[in-house]
């Protein structure tokens, strides 16, 4: 939200404060937000948006959240997600984890597995995406300070998904949400400069993918 914020503020006599101030609100509301959320983090569709001199930023608010009500109707997300026995919202908060971690789209339904796979064993999911949204967007740096950061967004420290979805979302992280691959995988790293991750079952596999990165100058 905070980076189409900025995008709304760019835009002559509109504030990205205001558009932050409306999208926390609760006036402007997704059918598909839960009572007593008042975020419309994750709500949102990815488009573009021509925009007219009279439209403020709760209208244009009101657009970007409508388009996202629709398009989730059109793919049958509600359908999709009672059949697994979730909610939209969580599938959505799920959908935002694949789209901050994956580079390409192969890898979403692998890293929904892993997902799936963590939650089911009760392991920390362990996700850099939600230590970026917790310490606001700043440059990774990977380091042990940023993943000890006291946030209910860190999943390094908190179990379970988080709160609310961290980022806007796209169709291919939404299905992959609903539809995680038949794996038994629990870890993935980059392991090409294209956004392709390695997986891997065992924690054994996993040092074995995070030297190979390392060798491949992917990771510090």
């Amino acid at each position: 939200l905070a980076m189409i914020a900025a995008k709304v503020g760019a835009l002559p006599g509109r504030s990205a404060d205001r558009f932050l101030h409306l999208a926390a609100g609760g006036t402007v509301r997704s059918k598909y937000q839960p009572a007593g959320t008042t975020s419309l983090e994750g709500l949102t569709w990815p488009d573009t948006y021509y925009v007219t001199p009279t439209e403020d930023e709760a209208v244009i608010l009101r657009r970007i959240v409508d388009r996202y009500d629709a398009e989730v109707a059109r793919l049958g997300i509600p359908t999709r997600a009672a059949a697994k026995g979730e909610s939209v919202y969580t599938a959505t908060i799920t959908a935002s984890l694949i789209q901050g971690e994956a580079g390409v789209d192969s890898d979403r339904p692998l890293i929904s597995a892993v997902i799936a796979n963590r939650l089911a064993q009760g392991m920390p999911l362990q996700i850099d995406a939600t230590v970026l949204y917790a310490i606001g967007h700043r440059k990774a740096s990977n380091t042990a300070a940023d993943r000890a950061v006291d946030s209910p967004y860190n999943t390094y420290r908190v179990r379970g998904l988080p709160p609310t979805p961290i980022a806007t979302v796209t169709k291919a992280s939404l299905l992959a949400a609903l539809h995680p691959a038949s794996t038994t995988y629990l870890y993935y790293v980059l392991a090409a400069a294209d956004g392709h991750h390695a997986f891997a079952s065992t924690y054994a596999e996993r040092l074995r993918n995070v030297e190979a990165a390392r060798r491949a100058g992917l990771l510090k």
